[in-house]
């Protein structure tokens, strides 16, 4: 399913293809990844971000956000579990069970945000907009030897939008561990300096 977002969209990419092949370079890469996202459409569809059975790659542009109503990341590993938002709920599922809040000691902290009943507004229409990158940091190590290198994959997934006119934003961090970070400083609700 190719979709291009309006030429005055922010998400606007003139590089979006209808089809992109899956080059021995995007195979080799892929290795590094613990998770590879899924979009999941109203009508039940998906969009994988790689199709093996055609040998294709896709990225965020291609993704149609007229009709997403959750993203998903799938791990790539054993032990690691599936994280999924709703940006029609703006409710984060943890192995396809909704998580309202995680607990730290005494401290509950809310993850997400329950729209229902509210009105939401995004520049993705009447939902959430999504928000997914994928932090990378390589690190080069020096040794006698020349460099070896590292890598560490972070993926932040959630959404943002305008609720009952107050401009809210709801992310977590996800490392390829699966342990979860939630960014955010020491004035946010229920995180306190250590």
């Amino acid at each position: 399913m190719q979709f291009n977002a309006s030429e005055h969209s922010e998400e606007y990419n003139p590089m979006v293809n209808d089809d992109i092949k899956l080059t021995k370079q995007e195979k080799e890469s892929r290795i590094d990844l613990a998770y590879e996202w899924r979009a999941i459409y109203d009508d039940g569809t998906s969009l994988y971000q790689y199709d093996d059975e055609k040998q294709l790659v896709r990225h965020f542009g291609h993704i149609n956000q007229n009709i997403i109503s959750e993203f998903e990341i799938l791990p790539t590993r054993e032990g690691i579990l599936p994280i999924k938002v709703s940006l029609k709920t703006g409710l984060f599922y943890f192995n396809n069970e909704p998580v309202l809040e995680i607990s730290q000691g005494n401290a509950r902290i809310n993850l997400g945000l329950s729209l229902s009943n509210k009105q939401v507004t995004s520049s993705w229409g009447n939902k959430a907009k999504l928000i997914y990158v994928r932090h990378i940091v390589r690190n080069f190590i020096p040794s006698p030897y020349g460099f070896s290198t590292d890598v560490h994959i972070r993926y932040e997934l959630g959404w943002e939008a305008d609720v009952d006119g107050v401009h809210r934003k709801h992310s977590i961090i996800v490392n390829e561990f699966g342990v979860i970070e939630i960014p955010g400083t020491f004035e946010d609700d229920g995180f306190s300096p250590l």
